[in-house]
């Protein structure tokens, strides 16, 4: 009986770290999806990340339902969430980009800074120090 119990909470483990896998993987094609927001793949990935990191599930629900315009769960996540973590929430897809372009572009950085020297290089970062 005793084994069973184990196999039982292994299995429910497994399915609860499937289930947010699925829901980040759907809030990155949401968030990649919506032309709206011009994000792209590598940003939607951090910004998921990041929120399944900080976000208990019902958070992070709420803020793949915002994503993908999900009208039945916003309102469903309205009425679960507390003031405060909806603002967590809200306030996070506000400054979440930003926060995430900013490492983005530091873990680019790293690499270019490492290379020492040769045309190609000096070349690369010409070109990105002229697009800033």
């Amino acid at each position: 009986m005793k084994a069973a119990t184990h196999m039982i909470l292994i299995l429910g483990i497994l399915s609860f770290g499937i289930s947010n896998a699925s829901t980040l993987e759907r809030y990155i094609k949401a968030c990649v999806d919506n032309p709206k927001n011009g994000m792209g793949q590598a940003l939607c990935e951090c910004m998921g990340r990041e929120a399944e990191r900080r976000f208990n599930d019902d958070e992070f629900g709420f803020l793949y339902a915002s994503a993908a315009k999900d009208a039945a769960a916003i309102s469903k996540y309205n009425m679960t969430l507390g003031p405060q973590q909806k603002m967590n929430v809200i306030m996070y897809s506000m400054k979440g980009p930003s926060e995430c372009a900013g490492k983005l572009g530091t873990q680019r950085k790293k690499p270019a800074q490492s290379n020492s020297g040769g045309s190609a290089s000096s070349a690369s970062s010409a070109a990105e120090d002229a697009s800033r």
